[in-house]
């Protein structure tokens, strides 16, 4: 994770030497530093929910016994990042795929990247984050089902 970050800060660091040392300012770091932002936000967000990061709402789900709280997560949470995931994933596709298709680039005359792969990062994320969801939700569910097993309660 602090890889992504070095890479921003080696970027807008050579931004910096070569405009204000050198008077040669660059035209793609902007975009750069910028896509891989985007990237870094997405990595975070599948280890901040990894790690049980994620915020919530712990007022009343926090008193609730684990089996309210697993079947919350599953009939509720599911769904909602289901729809929020989804339609970043779909949608952000859509957009990756167009400008890919269309050959887009960044339109700054000198440097003129494609920007196809910096769009195909929302839709890739937003596909990783949602198969971590459900990879944490079985792993509950699975935790539950033998915690429940052991203590000789039915599942």
């Amino acid at each position: 994770m602090s890889g992504v970050i070095f890479v921003i800060l080696l970027v807008m660091m050579f931004e910096v030497v070569a405009r204000y040392l050198f008077n040669s300012p660059t035209s793609w770091t902007q975009d750069i530093a910028g896509w891989s932002q985007v990237f870094y936000i997405f990595i975070g967000a599948v280890y901040a929910m990894y790690r049980g990061y994620f915020v919530r709402v712990d007022a009343l789900f926090a008193s609730f016994p684990a089996r309210a709280k697993i079947l919350i997560d599953t009939l509720l949470s599911t769904p909602l990042i289901c729809l929020f995931l989804g339609t970043l994933t779909w949608k952000g596709g859509e957009i990756a795929h167009r400008a890919f298709k269309t050959g887009e680039t960044t339109g700054a005359g000198t440097w003129d990247g494609v920007v196809w792969p910096a769009k195909a990062i929302v839709p890739f994320g937003s596909a990783i984050l949602l198969c971590a969801w459900f990879i944490i939700l079985i792993r509950r569910w699975r935790n539950h089902l033998s915690e429940s097993r052991t203590a000789g309660s039915p599942p």
